[in-house]
């Protein structure tokens, strides 16, 4: 049992209800600290190790955040987020239950309604929504229940966010149910390792994998291309535009790098450099309508430059691959900014890059596209930077022998390569899988995997 003897709280702190204790028994205590101190950090860690629920959430409601030391604080903090998940799941499974089964068959993963039931407005009620919301609330609660009941315990556990959870209904919904099962094995391995962006990813492949519809909808859906101009009445109007992926994203990523090339030049937002852009070529095909239309991607803008003229020591023209010299002055800019030095090794017998060793800080290209392949994304934890616009870093730092080379660069964008050198961030990569594994100086660890292009992960 404890007792009250506190250092330094304040007059609003509330020591553990006994019963709460009773209920837990003896709490091991850090040397030093007196037999039956109420000792903030003690009672933190204790509650860390729990499994997710209402006594886990207990112990840490009871402690003030500002007692514990920041290594308990940032443990505590990610308890929450799987105690949040429990709390979902606990409420899913009060919903299922007030609204009984659907008229349909349970297990084919209908959307149908019976209008004759009026469960939804309880549920409306009592979780403050509207019943439209809470429809969809009780759609999900039903499935996770009957055709998604991996990831109701997952959710349960805390393994599962809810926001990952909605994505898995929201995109396995209109499925046969053994389908929607055979997506949620592959997909729930790696759900406590990712975020939402890339848990969605995994199960967006699985399911151009596993359904047998998804070819034949994308087809169809491919055919619906629309490109519509909406005026307001506030003097705006809209531009909508639906198509291909590949056709999107492929404008997509020429506006922004438009957006980012004119960053310095206009200023704002980059949704205004990016409407100024479409708008110059809007006014250029208009003036010329017989004149040559712009496809594609832009290209990436390669610059080298010699190792004196860099440093400032002599004035040779840079030069742009396969386009022609800049100003030396523009080059020492650009790099400033990010583009890189190169020098490339090859294998004298089959020109198969080998390594780039200690020869050059920056990597060359055909290191920066293999490294922008395997990750997509920054290698900062939960980044949804393009790796294309990442720094290529160092791991170990470069002054201190690391190699530029497959196994110790990786592309981080700039928060977390700044998290890194100045925060106390520090990561590991396993030059094998080329999985990092990130570390704060609070004691968190967390890691981040190279990109699967698998159809779908392996379960």
């Amino acid at each position: 049992m404890f007792e009250s003897i506190v250092f330094g709280v304040p007059a609003d702190w509330e020591p553990i209800p006994d019963a709460v204790l009773d209920e837990l028994g003896p709490l091991p205590l850090e040397p030093g600290v007196p037999d039956g101190a109420d000792h903030p950090d003690r009672i933190a860690e204790h509650a860390v190790a729990m499994a997710p629920g209402g006594s886990c959430l207990t112990l840490l409601a009871t402690v003030p955040p500002n007692l514990l030391s920041p290594s308990l604080q940032a443990q505590a903090l990610a308890k929450t987020t799987e105690i949040s998940a429990h709390v979902a799941a606990v409420a899913h499974e009060f919903t299922a239950e007030l609204a009984g089964p659907p008229t349909a068959l349970i297990g084919t993963h209908d959307r149908k309604r019976d209008p004759n039931n009026f469960a939804a407005h309880d549920v409306a009620v009592a979780t403050r929504t509207s019943v439209y919301a809470a429809d969809a609330t009780v759609d999900l609660a039903r499935d996770l229940r009957t055709v998604l009941k991996a990831s109701g315990k997952a959710l349960r556990s805390g393994a599962l966010t809810l926001a990952q959870a909605k994505v898995l209904w929201r995109m396995t919904a209109g499925m046969p149910a053994d389908t929607a099962r055979e997506v949620e094995t592959r997909v729930l391995p790696r759900a406590p390792i990712q975020d939402v962006k890339r848990f969605t990813g995994c199960v967006r492949r699985a399911c151009a994998s596993l359904d047998p519809t998804w070819t034949h909808r994308a087809r169809q859906a491919r055919n619906e291309i629309v490109v519509e101009h909406r005026a307001h009445d506030d003097g705006v109007g809209t531009l909508f535009v639906q198509g291909p992926l590949e056709a999107t994203t492929t404008i997509a990523s020429a506006l922004t790098a438009a957006a980012e090339r004119t960053k310095d030049e206009l200023g704002g937002t980059a949704d205004a450099r990016k409407l100024a852009a479409m708008r110059d070529w809007a006014e250029t095909v208009l003036a010329d309508p017989a004149g040559p239309r712009r496809h594609g991607r832009l290209p990436t803008v390669n610059i080298v430059v010699d190792y004196p003229t860099f440093l400032g020591l002599r004035d040779n023209p840079a030069e742009i691959p396969g386009v022609g010299p800049i100003p030396a002055d523009a080059a020492r800019w650009a790099a400033a900014d990010g583009a890189p030095l190169r020098r490339l090794i090859v294998d004298p017998q089959t020109g198969h890059l080998l390594d780039y060793g200690r020869t050059t800080y920056v990597a060359p290209p055909p290191l920066a596209d293999h490294l922008i392949a395997t990750t997509i994304a920054s290698g900062g934890p939960h980044s949804a930077v393009d790796a294309a616009s990442c720094d290529i870093d160092h791991q170990p730092a470069f002054d201190d022998g690391g190699r530029t080379d497959p196994g110790h660069t990786t592309p981080v964008d700039r928060r977390w390569h700044r998290a890194k050198t100045h925060g106390g961030w520090t990561y590991i990569k396993d030059p094998q899988t080329a999985i990092l594994t990130w570390r704060s100086p609070r004691g968190l660890t967390v890691e981040v995997h190279p990109h699967d292009y698998r159809p779908g992960p392996a379960p």
